[in-house]
């Protein structure tokens, strides 16, 4: 049964660079190479302003971790609520095919071990290779995860699935606990946030060069599938952004400015504007337009009713002329 998904808001949450993020007292959090001391291996250090490192952090200022072996190395780093660190990645499983891994720090800057298995939770969601690129953590321990699936095939399509606070896969969302983009053309993964309201937006560019397009695809409150919400094509996507302004998602490119939406959604705006118009007080209609037709009355029978009443007039002229002749008839048949 697919989960109808309920999302929390994190005012606390922080992000910056794939590799840094800030907490709300100023420091910087970061994950630096560590190939000196072990092989695919990360340290996660906690730093001041003026750039020295937090004694108070990890182990004497650092934390040394792993996501796994045959690592790509962390995808993103991410600051929870309540000052929890989560890193995002993938390494290869005990069968030798790719895991999403997803892994929990406390606020110190140590591994959490009351998340998943020490800290680490490694997933094939829908029993799927999988590549973890972003995540969204919420105040009870779960997270959204933004990444890659990999197909028997080989081939990649961006995915979306939902990890429990034990690290787990959400099995009731989606399709098994994942939703797999179906598009047309390859697509990468720009951005993945989420709104006030609490509803979640992954930012896609789809297709390469001058065919290219951004797409919004959007999960809210209630919804058991993201929806594709908006695309936009043409340029200014070299330096889009993913932003929630007045109310939407919305791209801006490097300027600042609203990308313009494809054709395809015009005909749905239209349709909302004519569906708001139809629920409007009679007042707020303009004083030459026709009120709205009633459900399942066709436009030619509404054009029929407007033109009815013409005969009306004619018709008891007529009948009036037929009963002045009919009785002048009788008189002189009587005279007769």
């Amino acid at each position: 049964m697919p989960l109808a998904v309920t999302l929390l808001c994190q005012p606390g949450l922080a992000a910056a660079a794939a590799w840094t993020a800030s907490t709300a007292q100023g420091q910087t959090v970061r994950i630096m190479q560590d190939s000196f001391r072990m092989r695919d291996g990360y340290l996660l250090e906690r730093i001041y302003p003026d750039g020295s490192i937090d004694p108070a952090f990890g182990q004497q200022g650092v934390t040394a971790f792993r996501l796994g072996p045959d690592n790509e190395g962390p995808a993103t780093l991410r600051l929870d609520g309540i000052g929890r660190l989560w890193v995002a990645g993938a390494a290869l499983g005990p069968d030798g095919r790719g895991q999403a891994v997803v892994m929990r720090f406390t606020p110190q800057g140590l591994l959490d071990p009351t998340y998943a298995k020490q800290g680490r939770s490694a997933t094939a969601p829908a029993a799927m290779q999988a590549r973890a690129l972003d995540l969204l953590p919420a105040p009870d321990g779960s997270t959204w995860v933004n990444g890659l699936i990999i197909n028997a095939e080989g081939q990649e399509r961006s995915g979306l699935w939902r990890l429990n606070s034990d690290g787990q896969v959400d099995t009731r969302f989606a399709d098994g606990g994942l939703w797999v983009d179906q598009g047309v053309g390859e697509t990468e993964a720009l951005a993945f946030e989420q709104a006030p309201d609490g509803s979640l937006a992954l930012g896609l560019r789809r297709g390469q060069g001058d065919a290219a397009t951004l797409e919004i695809w959007s999960l809210t409150a209630g919804q058991s599938l993201p929806q594709l919400a908006q695309r936009v094509g043409g340029g200014g996507q070299a330096a889009a952004r993913l932003v929630w302004r007045e109310g939407r998602w919305q791209w801006l490119d490097a300027k600042g400015q609203v990308l313009p939406i494809s054709a395809e959604f015009a005909p749905l705006r239209s349709a909302s504007a004519s569906a708001a118009d139809a629920q409007a007080p009679a007042s707020a209609l303009a004083p030459d337009k026709p009120p709205p037709l009633a459900e399942g009355v066709s436009a030619a029978a509404g054009a029929a009713a407007d033109d009815s009443g013409w005969w009306w007039p004619g018709a008891a002229l007529l009948v009036g002329l037929a009963f002045f002749w009919f009785a002048r008839r009788r008189r002189q048949r009587r005279r007769a």
